[in-house]
């Protein structure tokens, strides 16, 4: 009956048996391997067409700028979405050229070195703000939202994610 699904669905399918299974008091000795897949590889162009569809939105240019600035967050310093939603001005430390990742995933801290360009960027950014306020003052939907907007607008298959998949891709590939 199963033999058409996709191995992600008979993963899950096995794991709510086996934790049913466990509840019941029988033990289910089953085993099924996830396939490991790599994460959709990112072309710098895709990327220069999201920032352009951003940049001809017809809005705000405060607007424009906190959404490149997503832009660059994922792409230089590789944050995750929620990561970049409860960012404050006192996690960047301009004189010693790094941001502090507060209770990330796994609730750990980790501190991103700062490029030349994001270090420009934020400066810029948050002048005037109090050490306390949040840096960009968005939800993590929202920033998914933008995102999936932009992409939808620059005619590119990118989301939230994508931007920390050409991070990563970016640390890989300058060795």
């Amino acid at each position: 009956q199963f033999t058409n699904h996709q191995p992600t669905t008979l993963y899950r399918y096995n794991s709510i048996l086996k934790t049913f299974m466990a509840w019941y008091g029988e033990k289910l000795e089953t085993k099924i391997r996830m396939p490991e897949r790599l994460p959709d590889y990112v072309e710098q162009d895709d990327i220069e067409k999201l920032k352009q569809a951003m940049r001809s939105k017809k809005t705000h240019k405060k607007v424009i700028e906190r959404n490149l600035l997503i832009i660059e967050l994922g792409l230089k310093a590789g944050l995750r979405r929620s990561e970049m939603s409860y960012l404050k001005v006192k996690d960047i430390d301009f004189t010693r050229n790094y941001l502090v990742v507060r209770q990330g995933k796994g609730m750990k801290d980790r501190i991103i070195d700062l490029t030349p360009t994001l270090h420009e960027f934020l400066e810029q950014y948050v002048k005037g703000k109090t050490t306390e306020e949040k840096i960009l003052s968005v939800a993590p939907s929202t920033i998914s939202g933008i995102i999936r907007w932009a992409a939808k607008k620059a005619g590119v298959d990118i989301h939230a994610h994508s931007l920390r998949h050409f991070f990563g891709q970016s640390l890989i590939d300058t060795g």
